[in-house]
């Protein structure tokens, strides 16, 4: 069972960050881990770095969605277990809830079939079953007027092409009914909006501001 050597301990072993592209996901992990000493897991690059099946999704989402997917599941979860350290709170970028997140968007926009959607459910418990009841969770919400101006700022060449609106729109719907589903299973979620820290990537008082807002929640779930 994935997990099993690292998920020993009631206390939260994961803080995992989930949001939609353009964020700041990856450059709050950053910041968290450096600023709390916290090891971190990227989790997020595979998309743009390993994954095989990344240009075909891109150019026939609706194709290769489910395939890209599940890829991006089993090596999040693999990720994870390779990474984690035991007795050690650990700072997830994206991982295994936004693979989640993923997989009820492309339900959503009618890009999983509803066969499809229960067997990726049953595969994602499998991975999962243990991770959810071990993480706490961070939520970055953006405008998607933010979002895009980011996107267009970093100006990878395959989101300035691929990612429209509806995409864009799609996940968050995704994120959203996320957000639910660990409320539901009373996963405590930490949400920072626009606003209540607008920018935080390039201002200093709003990194600090992010940080004491981290902190306290980490205090408040007794880490």
């Amino acid at each position: 069972m994935l997990f099993r050597s690292t998920m020993t301990s009631k206390k939260p072993q994961f803080f995992t960050i989930i949001g939609n592209i353009g964020s700041g996901k990856s450059e709050a992990a950053k910041l968290i881990s450096t600023t709390l000493k916290l090891p971190s897991i990227d989790a997020d690059s595979l998309f743009q770095t390993v994954d095989p099946f990344a240009k075909n999704y891109l150019k026939d989402i609706s194709r290769w969605a489910f395939t890209n997917e599940l890829w991006l599941m089993v090596n999040r979860a693999k990720l994870i277990e390779e990474q984690a350290k035991p007795g050690e709170l650990t700072v997830v970028d994206s991982g295994l809830l936004m693979s989640w997140m993923y997989g009820r968007a492309h339900r959503l926009a009618g890009e999983f079939t509803e066969k499809e959607w229960r067997f990726y459910k049953q595969l994602y418990n499998h991975f999962a079953q243990n991770f959810m009841s071990k993480t706490l969770v961070l939520r970055l919400k953006y405008a998607q007027k933010t979002l895009f101006e980011r996107i267009k700022k970093r100006g990878r060449e395959f989101e300035l092409e691929y990612y429209t609106p509806e995409y864009i729109g799609g996940l968050e719907k995704g994120l959203d009914a996320l957000e639910k589903k660990l409320r539901r299973n009373d996963i405590p979620l930490l949400k920072i909006t626009e606003k209540n820290v607008p920018e935080f990537v390039e201002s200093k008082s709003g990194s600090k501001k992010l940080v004491k807002l981290v902190e306290k929640f980490l205090e408040k779930n007794n880490v």
